[in-house]
């Protein structure tokens, strides 16, 4: 959207279109951002030469793709052994397993359904408050995706687990407590 200093016509499509995006707005202003959406995409189009995929399809060689299965390192074996031992990654394997209350439910939708992120969890950097219950607690499987993207990392390459100074000073603590 146009900067403060913009000409006043520039303005005239920001105010109601971001109106219109609200939550709350009205089914008039969503009526009238999206007609006006329309009439800016067309104003833009204008001035703005596209080549889409389909224009360029007949010009872009095939893809190709070479997948090559190698074995880990053993440095990468040891790291990822130790990994997939640690409480946090043995919590979240086991969510499939019956649940030792003997409800005949999965533990991760039994009595492990809800985990404190603070307390619980000590390989990940847990940056989503909004995900909080008012007790403090969130599902479990919010770790699943990081905790694959960790695995992943590993078998990649050791550098990418590495702390990088560039990082927030916490996501550098919980690298280093990963690390470990």
């Amino acid at each position: 959207f146009p900067p403060p200093d913009a000409p006043p016509a520039a303005r005239r499509y920001e105010k109601p279109i971001k109106a219109g995006q609200k939550q709350n707005a009205s089914r008039r202003e969503m009526v009238h951002a999206h007609e006006l959406s329309k009439k800016l995409k067309a104003l833009i189009d204008e001035h703005v030469l596209r080549r889409g995929k389909s224009m360029i399809a007949d010009q872009v060689p095939g893809k190709e793709d070479w997948i090559v299965v190698c074995p880990l390192s053993p440095a990468q074996e040891e790291v990822y052994r130790r990994v997939v031992s640690h409480p946090d990654y043995v919590l979240m394997a086991q969510g499939r397993d019956p649940c030792e209350c003997m409800s005949g439910e999965m533990r991760g939708k039994c009595c492990y359904n809800r985990i404190d992120p603070y307390k619980d969890i000590s390989m990940f950097l847990f940056e989503s408050p909004e995900r909080l219950d008012e007790e403090g607690t969130c599902r479990w499987n919010h770790f699943l995706l990081p905790a694959i993207v960790k695995l992943t990392k590993i078998c990649n390459h050791l550098d990418l687990i590495r702390v990088d100074p560039r990082d927030s000073k916490k996501k550098q603590e919980a690298d280093v407590v990963f690390a470990r």
